[in-house]
């Protein structure tokens, strides 16, 4: 009677967990304020958070509670950034001089504001974070053989917002955002998020494919499937027209060996892998004629690297604390240099390491330094493991490690869409790892 409980309550979560992704994927492309999708994706994220609260248990709390930490911190982070101070208080905070003139000029100095320099940027952001913690709450209530049917899931909307982005790339006049002129964006506002994601189908894919318990003999029928899904996922990637989806595209196939695949020689899978992966290039320059390819020409005429460079030289001016969750835009514009003015604006600094030390200060560097120490002890716990769960652990991480590499010149993260990937793929990371052989995905519920 415990055991159909328990297993009748996996199942419900995990297809409630189904249901919320297809929502997020539907509607959580892009995080801008003026989104009309976030009215549907940010309330249900916030009444989803509190069931899935509701319905933990202290173990599944315990189990992962260095996840749940993070989360925690970085939620009081952006309450404190929202709640009003005193005006002797407020006033003092680096970076602060531009606004302290205006209210004494207006004779408004006595009004008490909050630590963020734009309150509405810092609400939105609050508001965000609804839901990678609602999914966070759902993923970590699941038992282990549903955790591992999760990349099934993932797997499943990558390939799909690969489809749309060709069907886009094809002409036609299908967009889920029109705050964005990049084509083909597929699911997402931006190419570059889309890249992201499209490249992590080689390795979500090598997970499901080869994971499985199977007899030596199944091994060429194993390499068979996974040539067929780099040929599927190549051309996918390189319609995109992003440069550093590109680029996360050979991270992924070179972390394939990382994942140590059970019965299969690694250097086997990275060789044909890497055959295949260089005759699709080909092909699709010599027929399609990839953006991606096409663009990196164009690296040098990025405007990325000057925007950096402002970033950079005035982080020192906010810190401590920084100037605010959600404040970029604003701040950025005082400081934008006139060699940059245009028609255009500086939506992020495209360097979200860069963006979270500018508006979060020192306390977002520290929550930075603690995720960073985290995933390398996690790192190096795994480095010789070969349990249960070890496929997965290690998906996870590389999962992560495409993520931050995108996010050393875009803001994939701040997408609800990438957030909650980032959030399966850290519980993945933190799996426990048991010492048996793996054993098949048809197990019971634990």
């Amino acid at each position: 009677m415990r055991l159909k409980m328990l297993e009748d309550r996996a199942q419900r979560t995990y297809f409630i967990l189904i249901a919320f992704l297809a929502i997020i994927f539907l509607t959580g492309g892009s995080a801008r304020q003026d989104v009309g999708s976030l009215l549907i994706l940010r309330p249900l994220s916030i009444l989803m958070a509190i069931y899935a609260f509701a319905s933990c248990k202290v173990a599944d709390l315990a189990r992962y509670r260095h996840l749940l930490i993070v989360a925690a911190l970085i939620v009081v982070l952006h309450i404190l950034h929202v709640v009003p101070l005193p005006p002797a208080i407020w006033q003092n905070l680096a970076g602060r001089e531009v606004i302290t003139s205006i209210e004494s000029v207006a004779g408004l100095s006595d009004v008490w504001r909050p630590l963020a320099m734009v309150p509405s940027g810092a609400m939105n952001a609050l508001y965000s974070l609804a839901t990678p913690l609602a999914i966070l709450l759902l993923v970590i209530q699941l038992p282990e053989p549903y955790l591992r049917k999760t990349v099934w899931v993932i797997l499943g909307f990558a390939v799909l917002s690969g489809l749309v982005g060709v069907v886009q790339s094809s002409g036609v006049d299908f967009h889920l955002y029109r705050i964005s002129s990049d084509t083909p964006p597929g699911l997402f506002a931006n190419r570059n998020h889309q890249g992201a994601l499209v490249a992590m189908i080689v390795p979500l894919a090598a997970a499901v494919i080869l994971a499985k318990s199977a007899s030596p003999r199944s091994g060429k029928q194993r390499i068979a499937a996974m040539a067929m899904v780099i040929v599927t996922a190549i051309p996918l990637l390189l319609v995109t027209g992003s440069r550093m989806g590109l680029f996360l595209g050979v991270i992924g196939l070179l972390g394939l060996g990382a994942l140590q695949l059970p019965q299969l020689r690694s250097r086997k899978l990275l060789l044909i892998s890497g055959g295949l992966v260089v005759s699709m290039a080909i092909v699709t320059m010599l027929f399609a004629r990839g953006a991606a390819i096409s663009r990196l020409g164009g690296v040098g005429e990025d405007l990325r690297y000057p925007v950096w460079e402002t970033v950079w030289r005035v982080i020192p001016d906010y810190l401590p604390l920084g100037s605010g969750a959600g404040s970029y835009v604003e701040v950025y514009q005082i400081h934008e240099p006139l060699s940059t003015l245009g028609r255009a604006y500086s939506n992020h600094a495209h360097n979200d390491w860069l963006e979270v030390i500018l508006t979060g200060g020192l306390p977002g560097l520290a929550i930075l330094l603690y995720v960073v120490g985290l995933v390398l002890v996690r790192t190096w716990r795994l480095r010789s493991a070969n349990g249960i769960n070890v496929t997965f652990n290690r998906l996870g991480l590389l999962v992560i490690l495409m993520l931050a590499i995108a996010s050393i010149s875009d803001y994939p993260l701040r997408t609800p869409i990438m957030a909650a990937v980032a959030v399966v793929a850290a519980v993945w990371a933190a799996m426990p790892n048991s010492r048996k052989k793996y054993d098949t995905e048809e197990s019971h519920v634990q």
